[in-house]
Parts: structure tokens; C-alpha cells; sequence
């Protein structure tokens, strides 16, 4: 929530010249609804079963890929173990107060939402980061999401594939 896994997927991809899939919009492209409503009608718990499902799935059935995870998905299911076998896994890390700017006081994404009843939002996210920690640091790499989507991509990139300079002629 908030750490720029989209626009860092999206720019690594295209640094990589790899195919992009961003599982909340895949998720609403299956369940033809938002993410909104699959937590306001059927509960955070069917909407975990349907994103580890279409972890699994998409895993099975794509080559190598760029996946832009939704921030709960490694905290559940086995998830977390499924991706470190499966592929490389990169945890942005970003600060509460950055998840803040990023997303805005009072945002209305359901998990944030969950996060802040009755609390102030930065103890909302301090809390929420404080929980998913044991998950998030069980990745191969933690980068520093700051600065440019494309500098931190290049920052990864560079991880997994050693320095980059340039990919694909760009």
C-alpha cells in the first residue's frame, strides 16, 4: 500500500523488457469488480483466497514476469514461501510517513481504511507495517522505494541481474 509497486513493476518490466502483471488489476479483471467491493461484499478473507488463487495461477501459467503483489499477499496462505520458490522476490520498503504522502490522509482503500478506525492514519500504517515486517523481510532483496519508479527499478534490476548500465538498448 502506498510503496510504488506498481510504477516500479512497471518501469522494471520495460527496463527488463518482461511482461508486467500487476495482481490487483488482474484480480478485478477476473472477478469483473473492484477491490473495493469484493471487501465491502464478500470480506477481506475471500479477497485473500481469490489474490493467493491468482498468484498461483498466473505463476503456473506465465513465463518469467514482473508480478506487482498487492501488500497483504505475502502475509497470507504460504504466499510468501510460494514466491521465494517460485521467483525473486524484492520488498519496497517505505517509510509510514511516505505511505502517507503518497496515498493522502484519509484514503479509502479498504485495507487502510481497516487500519485507521478509530486511530490516527500513521498508527494505522506504523501498525499495519509493524505486522507484515516478519513477512516483508523475508525477501531476497530490500530496496528503498524513493526517488523515481525508474531509479528504483534500476536499483532492482541491478540486484537481479547484475549492474545496470542499459537493457535492451535503452
Amino acid at each position: 500500500m502506498g510503496s510504488g509497486k506498481s510504477a516500479v513493476g512497471k518501469a522494471l518490466a520495460s527496463l527488463m523488457d518482461l511482461p508486467f502483471v500487476d495482481a490487483d488489476e488482474e484480480i478485478e479483471r477476473r472477478e469483473s469488480t473492484t477491490i473495493r467491493e469484493i471487501f465491502e461484499n464478500r470480506g477481506e478473507s475471500v479477497f485473500r483466497r481469490i489474490e493467493s488463487r491468482v498468484l498461483r495461477e498466473i505463476v503456473r501459467n506465465q513465463g518469467s514476469f514482473v508480478f506487482a503483489t498487492g501488500g497483504g499477499l505475502p502475509c497470507s496462505r504460504g504466499n510468501s514461501r510460494f514466491m521465494r520458490k517460485k521467483g525473486t522476490v524484492v520488498y519496497l520498503e517505505v517509510s509510514p510517513e511516505e505511505i502517507i504522502s503518497r496515498i493522502g490522509n484519509g484514503s479509502t482503500r479498504p485495507v487502510f481504511t481497516r487500519i485507521t478506525e478509530g486511530r490516527s492514519d500513521l498508527d494505522g500504517v506504523r501498525d499495519l507495517l509493524r505486522e507484515r515486517k516478519r513477512w516483508y523481510e523475508k525477501a531476497h532483496f530490500t530496496v528503498k522505494s524513493g526517488g523515481s519508479p525508474l531509479d528504483t527499478a534500476k536499483k532492482i534490476a541491478g540486484l537481479v541481474t547484475g549492474p545496470v548500465t542499459h537493457i535492451n538498448g535503452r
